[in-house]
C-alpha cells in the first residue's frame, strides 16, 4: 500500500506540477498533495465538495477528497491505497486532473 501511495504521489505531483510536501519516510498509505488554488466561495458542506472533486466524480468516476488548507482557496488533494487498488487508478486521476486544472 505504502510503495502504491508513493507511485501515485509521484505521478500526480509530476503531472500537475506539485511540490512534494513531505519526505518519503513520513507517508504510509495515505498522502497530501497541494492542488492549485480554487475559487474562494467555500464549500457546499462539511464534507469538502470542491468543485474539483465533484468533477472528478462526475465526469471521470473518481472520487477523492479535495481538502481545503489551511483554508479557502489553498487545498489539498488527499490519496490513498489499499490492496484493492492499481497504478493506472492513479494514472487516471493524474490525467484527470491535467485535463480539469491544465497541464503542469
Amino acid at each position: 500500500n505504502r510503495k502504491l501511495t508513493l507511485d501515485g504521489r509521484r505521478a500526480i505531483a509530476r503531472a500537475i506540477g506539485a511540490e512534494i510536501p513531505a519526505p518519503e519516510d513520513m507517508i504510509g498509505s495515505l498522502a497530501a498533495l497541494p492542488l492549485p488554488d480554487g475559487s474562494m466561495h467555500p464549500p457546499k458542506s462539511a464534507m469538502y465538495t470542491d468543485p474539483l472533486q465533484d468533477e472528478l466524480l462526475a465526469g471521470w468516476q473518481i472520487e477523492v477528497p479535495v481538502i481545503p488548507w489551511p483554508a479557502v482557496p489553498a487545498r489539498l488533494l488527499r490519496i490513498s491505497a489499499q490492496a484493492y487498488n492499481h497504478p493506472g487508478q492513479y494514472e487516471l486521476l493524474a490525467q484527470a486532473l491535467v485535463t480539469s486544472l491544465g497541464p503542469a
